[in-house]
């Protein structure tokens, strides 16, 4: 019986591109079962990447990929430098996870887990004193691989269909 291949964390390249992109858009083809407005997964493209770059440019993040066998499997998103803007509350920073994404024929490897470890690194490189992450509520499969990473409830926002 052979070993699985093993996994390498390491910062988003240029041409990791197009392996990220693939990446967002399975992401999106699995969410759109919890959220029907959801983007398709086709008009996901270089704007999306560009787009956290450049947030991470402005945030101290990274976007962090998964590697296995060479090729990009998963990828996370991380900005070390967020600020509460919550009028009630008093101004502070705060890390916070933009996006985890590992491909359909990865997950249950612990992919996820080990995008999360190094996307907690890099927050307290930062100084951050509090990550946070968003799921979708019924995604329960990433909700409790958050959980049990330590993340807890802060706010629980819900919506009515009007």
């Amino acid at each position: 019986m052979s070993e699985p291949d093993a996994v390498l964390i390491r910062p988003y390249r240029d041409d990791d591109r197009e392996a990220v992109i693939a990446c967002v858009r399975a992401l999106q083809t699995y969410e759109a079962q919890y959220e029907p407005r959801m983007k398709p997964p086709e008009d996901i493209g270089d704007w999306y990447v560009d787009g956290q770059l450049e947030e991470c440019r402005q945030k101290n993040g990274v976007i962090l990929v998964a590697e296995v066998a060479g090729a990009v499997v998963g990828y996370a998103t991380v900005y070390a430098a967020m600020t509460c803007e919550d009028p009630d509350e008093e101004s502070y920073e705060y890390a916070y996870v933009a996006d985890v994404a590992v491909n359909p024929d990865q997950r249950g490897r612990g992919i996820g887990r080990s995008l999360l470890e190094t996307a907690e690194r890099h927050a307290r490189d930062h100084g951050s004193k509090w990550l946070r992450i968003s799921v979708l509520a019924q995604n329960r499969i990433a909700a409790g691989l958050y959980e049990r990473f330590g993340f807890e409830p802060r706010v629980i926002e819900l919506e009515k269909n009007l």
